[in-house]
């Protein structure tokens, strides 16, 4: 905007001085109002609608350089400013609706803090947003929210590793904030390909390798079967009721090499974990370390793939299926080794079908169900994967959803989430009509980068 020989910049706002008197504003302004509000979220809501109003005047102050004054205006006023307009109109109504909506329940109310689950889900939202909405900010803005963030990730993290007592959870949990961070980081700097599409550069690559860095946690409840014997209407079993609590996490190395009509990819993989299981039934506790070592081949032609591997190590996984033994006295059956099978049929980019048993980063341990799923992968040959499936034990079956993709040419993104599955019912001796138990989802979360590709 000025010759490249001045001296001297033109004038400009303090844009960053501005925004940080007005957050302050805004804090002050909404820990003041809390006692007028009859709704637990119109607080929130309310913020909500000053930062939107905020914004929108603050963008006709913004260097004409910073790519959202760029687009296309209408009445002078260019989208984010149309997208933070309809935000701080929704948000209004929202808050009269919220307010007209009930008796009055936030006055007197003390929040609970927030679970270990939501902050770090939090923390994750918060940087993918970032990293999908990068273009919309100038260099300078990007490194001034990482400034702040960063320290935040850091600081979240090192509050729940503090609040984990069990020492084995909180290298498996911490880990989690991995991703976030690596998210962060790609903000600064664009995708070295340059001019040339993802598509086109893999298009090329006749080999490459990869590392991945992989957790799952979660919660699971199911029933385990034993002891047969001669019932009303054949074979009974007793059963006892148990819940699982893990947090795993691994490494692993794989070597891709593509032909002309078929892919191949040599793997292994590290993991390990905890696993803590309770018997909803006679009240007791136990903890298992979970590790292995697990490699596998995958074998990918157009119309058909398959793939196959092996777990070795402490392996504990939850019967599927009834034991038939008279004494059980555990949640999870115990083996040194544990097949994996992979069995996909139709062409990977456009549409397919797929069985899944055990191929699942860092691994599907404790919850070991068959998997049955169709996905596409949106005419890419490699790197995109989006599937709806269904995890199938003996007793119930839950849907999953399950998507990867690149960042750039380096970085991929896997994530996996298991929903919520049917009701399930302890029951115990005191209580022999049962308890109904709220099924949690699990979450399955990957990164991966790819190098020493030869074309």
């Amino acid at each position: 905007m000025i010759d490249e020989n001045a001296l001297l910049s033109l004038r400009v706002h303090p844009v960053q001085l501005y925004e940080a008197i007005l957050f302050l504003t805004i804090s002050f302004i909404v820990w003041r109002s809390l006692r007028f509000w009859r709704r637990r979220w119109s607080a929130l809501i309310f913020s909500l609608c000053l930062l939107a109003a905020f914004r929108f005047f603050m963008e006709f102050l913004r260097d004409a350089a910073v790519p959202a004054n760029t687009f296309t205006t209408t009445f002078g006023i260019n989208p984010v400013q149309w997208f933070l307009l309809a935000m701080a109109a929704a948000c209004s109504l929202g808050l009269i609706l919220t307010e007209k909506s009930s008796k009055t329940v936030f006055q007197g109310h003390q929040e609970a803090e927030p679970t270990l689950r939501v902050l770090s889900l939090f923390v994750l939202s918060v940087s993918v947003v970032i990293y999908v909405f990068r273009n919309l900010f100038t260099s300078f803005e990007l490194i001034s929210l990482n400034i702040r963030f960063i320290p935040a990730i850091l600081l979240t993290a090192y509050y729940v590793f503090r609040s984990l007592k069990i020492s084995s959870l909180r290298l498996t949990t911490t880990a989690f904030f991995v991703l976030p961070l690596l998210l962060a980081a790609q903000t600064f700097s664009p995708d070295s390909t340059g001019s040339e599409s993802v598509k086109e550069f893999y298009n090329d690559v006749k080999s490459y390798k990869r590392i991945d860095l992989n957790t799952s946690f979660g919660e699971y409840y199911s029933s385990v079967s034993f002891n047969p014997h001669e019932g009303y209407c054949g074979t009974a079993y007793t059963d006892e009721d148990y819940k699982y609590i893990y947090r795993l996490a691994g490494a692993g190395f794989s070597v891709v090499k593509k032909n002309e009509d078929f892919i191949t990819t040599r793997g292994i993989n590290l993991y390990g974990g905890i696993d803590k299981e309770s018997n909803l039934t006679r009240h007791w506790q136990k903890t298992d370390i979970i590790f292995g070592v697990n490699p596998y081949f995958k074998y990918d032609r157009k119309w058909v793939g398959l793939g196959a591997g092996a777990h070795l190590g402490n392996i504990r996984w939850v019967p599927v299926s009834p034991v038939d033994k008279r004494f059980f006295d555990r949640g999870t059956r115990f083996s040194p080794i544990l097949p994996e099978v992979q069995i996909r049929i139709g062409p990977k980019e456009v549409f397919n079908l797929q069985y899944n048993y055990g191929f699942n980063y860092p691994a599907s341990l404790p919850v070991l169900p068959h998997e049955l799923s169709i996905g596409t992968g949106f005419g890419l040959k490699d790197g995109y994967d989006l599937r709806l499936g269904i995890a199938v034990a003996h007793d119930y079956s839950t849907a999953f959803l399950s998507a990867e993709a690149l960042l750039g040419k380096n970085y991929g993104l896997a994530l996996k989430y298991n929903f919520r599955g049917a009701d399930f019912y302890r029951y115990t001796v005191d209580d022999p009509v049962g308890q109904y138990i709220d099924r949690k989802g699990r979450i399955l979360f990957g990164l991966n980068y790819r190098f020493g590709f030869e074309k």
